[in-house]
């Protein structure tokens, strides 16, 4: 057990920890001297900490505050010093933790110099504790919570195949150990003694792992964060691909519906994909129910690259997809998407060593949106590319179908995609019915003018053979 999965339910109802910010700062030794008894090695865990601890800190942290930080994720078994705290601030008597006051206000006062983090982070215990939480219920995490930015880093202190609980958090008082931690590659993120976490949905499950979404309640927080929350929503689990219901059904698939566990999700949440089927169509492009594949989401991933160009950084987006038909039988497919400034485009497919290209509507168009935007199509077609010639070739005998997809490579959330942007051409159905609308309304006009101006009279003024119109003074 670690810092990332040492935890207890902390549902009983105990007094805050009050009275430690009144102490006053001391060196780490002496705010320590009173526990050297009670810890193993505390002295030389001490000494071993303002040692190593990052100091000048580039933010203003002095020697004791970042060894107090680095002290807490040293990692000793069972005599950590981090694992002993906890146990103190679980307590229900809260006098057992006075004697530690005095390295909480050290503690505390070096996590409020550090960076701010507002985002997703996670923790994990071992078995399914999935029962203990109900939605919108609110949490009092007492103890000091090591989480990471990154599912990964929690799950490899996992046993393989072991049932465990994932805890998403949407933090919002976050504090970055980056720099200050003896485990530099472990991203982690603390969040502080009396953490208080409302219940966003429970019990999303994808083989041996289940999902908990907790939101931490900031101190103007509300009841209706669900509502307002634009930065901090549940997301999922990547590489097992668990994505939490969306909290604006509005914004799911307009068109397809879809389970929950059938969209493709990167590790940071940005890039969603899904797509029902790939198949090959015959000559006249009907589909041919031999060549159906369904995305198989164990297999399949979506990374993230930074290349630098002679523009500048271009971020490439990659997405590495395997099909099969429910046989032996398996297609693998990579696409690659292209992120500029304001939009993001799909540049290419390759599959069995081939390039494909998005083709639209008779156009070489390519599948292309705001960055904040999905794109949403009932049927995308990937035409064979040869890129040897100078204007580039398309072999329209060789293509493939994407059937109801949706994809957003970026700035998705993990939850919902963002607005759909439809690869529908203008010449809609709806658009050929306004039209011609419009024309029937415009033949109707001018049909009425022409009337008008073929009308014939005797009493007009200008018509030399009839008499003039008299109207009497009088009348």
């Amino acid at each position: 057990m670690n810092r990332f999965t040492e935890f207890e339910p902390e549902n009983k109802d105990v007094q805050p920890i009050a009275g430690y910010w009144a102490y006053e700062l001391v060196s780490l030794e002496e705010a320590l001297k009173g526990l050297l008894s009670q810890i193993n090695e505390l002295k030389h865990s001490i000494k071993e900490a303002k040692k190593y601890c990052k100091h000048p800190s580039p933010h203003n942290l002095t020697r004791d505050e970042a060894a107090a930080v680095f002290l807490y994720t040293m990692e000793a078994g069972d005599h950590s010093f981090y694992r002993i705290l906890n146990q103190v601030l679980r307590k229900e008597d809260r006098k057992e933790a006075v004697p530690w006051f005095s390295y909480l206000k050290l503690f505390v006062t070096a996590l409020k110099k550090l960076p701010r983090v507002k985002g997703n982070i996670w923790r994990a215990v071992p078995g399914n504790v999935t029962s203990k939480y109900k939605p919108n219920q609110v949490l009092t995490w007492w103890t000091v919570s090591s989480c990471s930015t990154s599912a990964d880093v929690v799950k490899a202190f996992l046993k393989p195949n072991q049932e465990a609980t994932l805890f998403m958090i949407e933090a919002v008082n976050g504090k970055d150990l980056a720099g200050y931690t003896m485990y530099p590659n472990e991203k982690e993120v603390i969040l502080g003694v009396g953490t208080q976490l409302r219940v966003k949905n429970v019990g999303f499950q994808h083989n041996n792992l289940h999902l908990v979404v907790l939101t931490e309640i900031d101190d103007d927080d509300n009841d209706d964060d669900d509502d307002n929350d634009k930065t901090g929503l549940a997301a999922a689990v990547a590489t097992t691909y668990v994505t939490p219901k969306p909290s604006t059904p509005t914004r799911q698939r307009r068109e397809i519906d879809i389970s929950e566990d059938d969209v493709l999700i990167s590790e940071d949440r940005s890039c969603m994909f899904y797509a029902d089927k790939l198949y090959w169509g015959d000559a006249h492009e009907q589909e041919s129910s031999a060549g159906n594949f369904t995305l198989d989401l164990d297999r399949s991933s979506c990374t993230q690259d930074q290349n630098v160009t002679s523009g500048g950084n271009m971020t490439s987006v990659v997405l590495d997809l395997y099909w099969d038909d429910g046989t032996n039988d398996t297609v693998a497919m990579t696409l690659i998407a292209k992120v500029t400034d304001r939009y993001w485009y799909l540049e290419k497919a390759i599959m069995n060593g081939s390039e494909y290209r998005y083709f639209a509507y008779g156009m070489h168009s390519q599948m292309e949106t705001p960055s904040t935007y999905s794109y949403v199509c009932k049927t995308a077609v990937f035409v064979k590319y040869d890129s040897a010639p100078r204007y580039g070739l398309y072999d329209f005998e060789n293509k493939f179908f994407l059937t109801n997809i949706q994809f957003q490579p970026i700035n998705a959330n993990g939850s919902y995609f963002g607005p759909p942007n439809y690869c529908t051409s203008f010449f809609t159905s709806g658009i050929w019915m306004g039209l011609t609308s419009s024309l029937l309304c415009l033949g109707i006009l001018l049909f009425g003018i022409y009337r008008m101006m073929s009308i014939k009279s005797n009493d007009r003024f200008d018509d030399p053979k009839g008499k003039p119109l008299i109207i009497k003074a009088q009348e």
